[in-house]
């Protein structure tokens, strides 16, 4: 029997090979916008309520950073600035992930900067946490 929570899946992304073999660190591609020049990382992202008694578990096909961030580090993490972030690389999954504090997290799943094709999902696994 499936805890109770909510789960979503399907969500993919492809990375092309760039013209240099590797970056060193996630990879940043620039756009214009109403003549600004916009930066902003390639990434999988959705926003999901959690808190410490709860895991959010991450289904991955391939090897990949998933990472949870406040509102603020994400906004830090879309610009390429340096930011904080719970989670990890995950080479299994599930990746398991607990917040540290109940709230509204950004999930992002990214290749830091490699070459690659990821498929990742996520469920919330409310309570999981609680016995502990």
């Amino acid at each position: 029997m499936r805890p109770e929570g909510h789960e979503r899946c399907g969500r993919s992304l492809f990375f092309p090979k760039p013209a240099r073999p590797r970056y060193n660190r996630a990879e940043v591609i620039r756009r214009r916008c109403e003549g600004i020049e916009v930066m902003a990382r390639i990434h999988l992202h959705q926003e999901v309520e959690a808190g410490p008694d709860d895991v959010v578990e991450v289904i991955l096909t391939g090897p990949a950073n998933a990472m949870l961030l406040d509102a603020t580090n994400y906004e830090h993490y879309r610009r390429g600035e340096a930011f904080e972030y719970h989670g990890g690389f995950a080479k299994d999954s599930p990746f398991p992930i607990t917040p540290p504090h109940p709230g509204r997290w950004h999930l992002v799943v990214d290749l830091g900067g490699y070459t690659g094709q990821v498929e990742a999902g996520y469920r919330i696994l409310q309570g999981a946490n609680a016995a502990e």
